[in-house]
């Protein structure tokens, strides 16, 4: 990646806060986890199977409805889930960033570098290519990059966190560089 040497086309700098992390809940819920994908389902098939017995026992046995409740309780959750997986985000956000911590997003020609600072000192940093971008999602105030990678990341830059060029430049350019490789461009 030697174009980590030459200068960024854009720069942003941010601390993220609660809006930020549930303007996410709408990306969150359209990329459920793993988990919810293989038991959705199993937990389909299962409360199909006890209705089922239930109208054998002629309707009378109401002993076969005591999964029902389960089975509604699993789809509440699945509906709460990505809430939860953006305030988990946001805590440990919080936690990590404190008062003094930052996160700076660099983008280049050819791959854009995401650093973490806090107290002034860097404490990661990770490189990526724009290839890795399968979509971006834009809403109000930020532009969501998804990643795939060994799994599904959600980068996350604010619109008006640049430090270095701008938003309505940034616009186009990751538009431009998400249809070269085929990734889809979103508006929530």
């Amino acid at each position: 990646m030697e174009d980590m040497f030459m200068e960024p086309l854009f720069v942003t700098e941010c601390k993220f806060d609660n809006k930020s992390y549930y303007e996410m809940v709408p990306i969150l819920r359209k990329k459920p986890s793993r988990n919810f994908l293989i038991f959705t389902p199993v937990i389909i098939l299962i409360m199909i199977f006890f209705l089922v017995l239930w109208g054998m026992s002629g309707f009378r046995d109401f002993s076969w409805l005591i999964p029902l409740p389960a089975g509604c309780l699993y789809f509440v959750c699945f509906f709460m889930e990505p809430w939860l997986r953006a305030r988990s985000a946001l805590k440990a956000g919080t936690k990590f960033f404190k008062e003094t911590g930052f996160e700076r997003i660099s983008f280049y020609k050819d791959s854009f570098q995401v650093q973490v600072y806090s107290n002034d000192q860097l404490t990661s940093t990770a490189t990526y290519s724009y290839a890795n971008i399968i979509s971006i999602t834009i809403t109000s105030s930020l532009y969501c990059l998804s990643l795939k990678l060994d799994r599904t990341y959600i980068i996350p830059v604010m619109k008006k966190s640049f430090v270095f060029g701008n938003q309505f430049d940034f616009y186009n350019f990751i538009k431009d560089k998400s249809i070269f490789n085929n990734a889809t461009v979103k508006q929530l």
